[in-house]
């Protein structure tokens, strides 16, 4: 790959320097080959400064990201037509990332979408309403998501094809825009997008949406979105960085706004001041977690069942699920005709081994569907391992969710942690900082 990388250097070179060949005239009907189009040319370019830098920039990409390297470093500098032409609008089927990230965009832009406990974040939204409904929306819905519960559309950058599609989410599901100042005020101001019929109008900011600044964090359902102001594409270009697993491994994932180089040098130049940020914004971000020591758990094996509806209904009307064929799977892929409906003996183990440490215990949520004890083990196990905790090592333990205080009371254990509130929901709003109206106002008084 590396010689291929070399081949292709000592042709810049040559365009660089060599004027193009006169053309014959061509067989009547025929093309001629003076209209091919032709690499670009960089009369006044400095070779030797340039082959230092595509050196440079082909040691850093490595194999792992050679395909950019490639195409921004090579393609796009030489080749316009051939890195235009491998834009273009097609359908992709939304798919799982990670465990909590969904791609729901096209081939020519993307969309993604961040799972949370209380909610959905979307990263960007095409280029129009057509879009967010026939592959945003449908792609959600896919993948298992539901469209309803889309809180927040971040607009990275103020181009159609990224802010398209945001005035659906925000009409149809009450969603809040997310973006920032300078592309509010982008936005906020006729353009040239405006005459493009593929993009929608861009949106207005409402009271209800978010101008976010450098450093700010996002937060839902105790997941944080951290931006970063990265100008050049667009005045305030956002990128960011969060949390995401896979099959239970932690790690960040970091997106960059706005990747595409600007045409004037004075925003070339902001470009890279702006890349040089989020360089140092990334390795902070990594230093934060590994001085954390944070441990993830994630369940191991889990307890699964297949549902059948059956006629009798229960006291709401609704029908009764039976559950068949319960077992203990170990592979955490979960049949489609199947459920997950409890946690297995070994995340049970686990999870009460790591409880046994804590000095502060923070319940939001049973294990499973514990109200049928053959699914309640793992809850069962759990708040034991809190109870234990708080009685005998005198853990602070506090349980929020009103799901979560029925299955201490049935579990004869309510007496034994320090606090119980049903107010699971509000609990992780108050530890995230937001403002509860009832205490607010008692606040007040």
């Amino acid at each position: 790959m590396f010689k291929i990388f070399r081949t292709g250097l000592m042709l810049a070179a040559t365009y660089q320097l060599a004027a193009f060949p006169t053309f014959a005239q061509p067989v009547e009907g025929r093309q001629p080959v003076s209209g091919y189009a032709k690499p670009v040319a960089y009369p006044n370019a400095n070779v030797a400064a340039v082959s230092a830098s595509f050196n440079r920039a082909r040691k850093i990409a490595g194999d792992d990201l050679y395909t950019y390297f490639d195409t921004l470093c090579i393609q796009d500098q030489l080749y316009k037509q051939r890195t235009n032409g491998a834009q273009y609008d097609g359908v992709i089927p939304a798919q799982k990332v990670f465990d909590n990230l969904y791609y729901i965009g096209q081939m020519s832009v993307s969309a993604w979408a961040v799972k949370t406990p209380q909610g959905i974040i979307v990263i960007d939204a095409l280029n129009n309403a057509d879009e967010a409904r026939d592959i945003m929306e449908a792609g959600l819905i896919g993948v298992g998501l539901d469209p309803k519960d889309v809180k927040y559309v971040v607009i990275t950058h103020s181009h159609g094809d990224h802010y398209g599609g945001a005035q659906y989410f925000k009409d149809k599901y009450g969603a809040k825009l997310v973006a920032s100042a300078a592309d509010w005020d982008v936005m906020a101001k006729p353009s040239f997008f405006d005459k493009i019929r593929k993009f929608d109008v861009a949106p207005k900011r409402g009271a209800d949406d978010l101008t976010v600044v450098d450093g700010q964090v996002l937060s839902l359902g105790g997941e944080d979105i951290h931006f970063a102001v990265t100008p050049a594409h667009t005045p305030g270009t956002l990128s960011l960085y969060f949390k995401v697993t896979d099959n239970g491994a932690p790690h960040l994932a970091g997106m960059y706004g706005g990747i595409g180089m600007p045409r004037t040098d004075d925003l070339k130049l902001l470009q890279l001041q702006s890349m040089a940020h989020w360089a140092d914004v990334a390795k902070a971000a990594l230093a934060k977690a590994s001085q954390r020591g944070v441990k993830f758990l994630l369940p191991v094996d889990d307890v699964v069942a297949v549902p059948v509806k059956t006629d009798k209904l229960d006291k709401k009307g609704k029908a009764v699920i039976d559950y068949q064929n319960a077992r203990v799977s170990t592979d955490m892929n979960c049949p489609d005709d199947a459920a997950g409906l409890d946690i297995g003996p070994a995340s049970a183990k686990a999870f009460s081994d790591e409880v046994a440490t804590a000095k502060t215990i923070l319940w939001n949520g049973p294990m499973g569907l514990f109200e049928d004890k053959r699914f309640a083990e793992g809850t069962n196990a759990v708040a034991r391992a809190v109870a234990e905790a708080t009685q005998k090592s005198g853990a602070k333990s506090i349980i929020g969710g009103g799901d979560s205080v029925k299955a201490l009371n049935k579990a004869k254990l309510g007496d034994k942690v320090t606090f119980m509130s049903t107010g699971g929901g509000a609990s992780l709003e108050f530890l995230e900082g937001q403002v509860l109206p009832g205490v607010a106002a008692l606040s007040d008084k």
